[in-house]
């Protein structure tokens, strides 16, 4: 159990500081409507990834084991370039137009639109189909319902804490992901994503091989 509780957690990590098309307006709506708009775009995933989630496991339940490991062998290579991509990355930078907090209300719902921009990007779809589904299928053969129930558990908790954290910074007018200290978490985070999705490929290639 600890081990879905660990990646659950370590996944969640890099979901929550790679830069991407939800952490660019989770950024932009904390500058403009402060930190309870920065909130509502943290918790968009808890809605939108529990039907990608749906989707993709309904596409891999049905495949038989070999299916199963070639998705994992795909899943750990996408795992690893993202690793790469967000290791190299530079921090987010806020939308155009964003104003710093109590200068305007932000226009429209933050939770609408953080919800239309998951939904639309296809990283998250791709990320659930190929790495979260096959884990989530591991832990539930593994641990019953509990398994993953721990898995998300832990990574939407790490997920939303973290963009929480740094909505709330923002917010304030500290300059956190300007830092270095982001940055270096930024490379971290991309070390982490290496080292599952390096695990990952083995996984599969040996599920192919037995």
């Amino acid at each position: 159990m600890i081990y879905f509780l660990i990646k659950g957690a370590g996944l969640g990590l890099t979901a929550g500081v790679s830069p991407g098309p939800l952490m660019t307006l989770l950024l932009a709506e904390s500058l403009r409507g402060g930190w309870p708009a920065g909130f509502r775009v943290s918790i968009a995933p808890l809605v939108t990834d529990s039907v990608l989630v749906s989707l993709a496991v309904l596409v891999a339940a049905p495949l038989p084991p070999w299916g199963i490991a070639v998705i994992s062998v795909v899943g750990g290579a996408i795992l690893m370039w993202m690793g790469w991509s967000t290791a190299r990355s530079r921090p987010a930078e806020p939308m155009a137009g964003a104003q710093p907090s109590g200068v305007g209300a932000s226009a429209g719902n933050p939770l609408s639109k953080a919800i239309a921009t998951n939904m639309l990007n296809p990283q998250a779809f791709i990320f659930w189909l190929t790495v979260g589904g096959p884990e989530l299928l591991e832990a539930y053969e593994t641990w019953g319902v509990s398994g993953p129930l721990v898995f998300m558990g832990a990574f939407f908790a790490v997920m939303i804490s973290i963009n929480f954290a740094l909505a709330f910074s923002i917010s304030r007018g500290r300059h956190l992901l300007s830092g270095a200290g982001y940055q270096w978490t930024l490379r971290g985070a991309g070390l982490i994503l290496v080292g599952l999705g390096i695990w990952r490929v083995w996984a599969g290639v040996a599920q192919l091989l037995a």
